[in-house]
This record gives structure tokens, C-alpha cells and sequence, in this order.
């Protein structure tokens, strides 16, 4: 209540105010830990950084180019890649289809890591080779251990994203991008920035969350018009 009450004065007084005030905004810069250092070193995602300076600068095309590359950049393993089999990649695996007939000779592996030599053994050594083919890049997408910074890069660029529309005043692509950024790295920043937007729209309503309009509702949505990539339709 007292984040709606100031949101609304910041509000009436913008209306009133004939002067433009400039509301400060920090981006995101991501994540990107220095190999063997266990976190301790991390100097930020340097395409977000990037972005970002085109931000600051005012060349608004540029920063949004850089970051939708960070969410649609081709994926590969780096040569320190983990692929570590924890219950939430099973979870995970389990959603994405993958069959029982493949699932259940994981769990064989269930709290063990392999580095990127012993992955395709291990593997290939519990599923049939059929199954290997097709599900073996699949399972490694899932487990691998850098999956966790690439959510955190894609919840910062989706954020900074929705900043930036939000400043050219698209709010839907701004909403969007919010609430992407919560589905990613679930947290209060990012649902605050998507209810603030909701008040902007005039679309606030505090019985949301009981009628499934929801930050988290709202991220399962297609995306809107406008967005880098739109659903494939029939």
C-alpha cells in the first residue's frame, strides 16, 4: 500500500508539475563469473553492458538490438560446461516431454555432475542409442550448469528491455518484457515494475491476483505485436 500510495503522488504531481521530471532508471547488467573464481568475479554480461551505454546515450535501437541478441544468440558449451542432475532439472526435463522410458534411467545419476568429455558416456551408456539422438541434446540443455547464468541474462535483458519500451511509451511491449524477465528469475523487482505499469495504463486492480491476472499469468501469454518473435500460427 505505501508503494501504491507513492506511485499515485508520483503521479499527481507529474500532472501538475508543467516541468518534465527525469525519473532515474538502473539497468541490468547481467552475469558472467569469471571461470574458477566460484563467483567471487563478475564484471556483468559485456552485450548487456554494452547495450546498456547505447541506453545511457539515447541510441535506444541500438541498445534493444543487443539485448533481444542476448535472449536469441546461438548456444554453445563452453569447455568448463557442468552438467549437473539436481530434482529441478528432472522437473524440468519432465515438462519439456521428455519420455518415462528416457526419464527413469536418469535417475540413476540423480545429485551427480559430468564435465563435457563425460556426458555423451554417461548417456549413452543409460538410454538407447535412438534415444540418444534424439533426446541426448535435449537433456543437456537442461542440466547443464550454465543454464542458471543464462536465466539471470535473459530475466536482465528482458527487464532493460521493458525499461526501454517503457520510456518510448509501448507499454504493452514493456509489460511483456516484465513479465518475461519474472517468468526467467522470479523476484520483486520485476513483478513491481509490471504492476507499476499496470497503474500507468490505468488497468490496476487489487483482486488480480484471485482472477488469474497476474505478473506470473501474464508471462504465459502470446507475445504482442511488435515483440522480436511472434508464435508460429497454423
Amino acid at each position: 500500500m505505501i508503494h501504491l500510495a507513492q506511485l499515485l503522488i508520483r503521479k499527481f504531481l507529474d500532472r501538475i508539475n508543467p516541468e518534465q521530471n527525469e525519473h532515474v532508471v538502473e539497468l541490468e547488467t547481467g552475469t558472467n563469473p569469471v571461470p574458477f573464481t566460484f563467483g567471487l568475479l563478475d564484471f556483468g554480461h559485456p552485450r548487456i553492458i554494452r547495450s546498456n551505454h547505447f541506453a545511457t546515450g539515447n541510441r535506444y535501437d541500438l541498445a534493444l538490438k543487443g539485448w533481444n541478441y542476448v535472449l536469441f544468440e546461438p548456444r554453445t558449451y563452453p569447455k568448463f560446461e557442468r552438467f549437473i542432475f539436481t530434482d529441478e532439472v528432472y522437473i524440468r526435463l519432465k515438462k519439456s516431454g521428455l519420455p518415462q522410458t528416457t526419464l527413469r534411467p536418469l535417475l540413476e545419476i540423480h545429485g551427480k555432475s559430468f564435465d563435457h568429455n563425460e556426458i555423451n558416456i554417461v548417456l549413452s551408456g543409460l538410454i538407447p542409442n535412438q534415444d540418444f539422438e534424439r533426446y541426448a541434446q535435449i537433456i543437456k540443455s537442461h542440466s547443464r550448469f550454465s543454464q542458471n547464468i543464462n536465466r539471470l541474462n535473459y530475466a536482465a535483458a528482458h527487464y532493460n528491455l521493458g525499461v526501454v519500451f517503457q520510456l518510448r511509451n509501448e507499454l504493452e511491449l514493456a509489460a511483456y518484457h516484465f513479465s518475461q524477465a519474472n517468468a526467467y528469475n522470479p523476484q520483486e523487482k520485476y513483478s513491481q515494475a509490471w504492476t507499476d505499469l499496470q497503474h500507468l495504463k490505468g488497468e490496476y486492480n487489487p483482486l488480480a491476483s484471485m482472477m488469474d491476472h497476474s505478473v506470473e499469468s501474464y508471462g504465459k501469454l502470446p507475445p504482442p505485436e511488435g515483440a522480436l518473435l511472434q508464435p508460429k500460427t497454423n
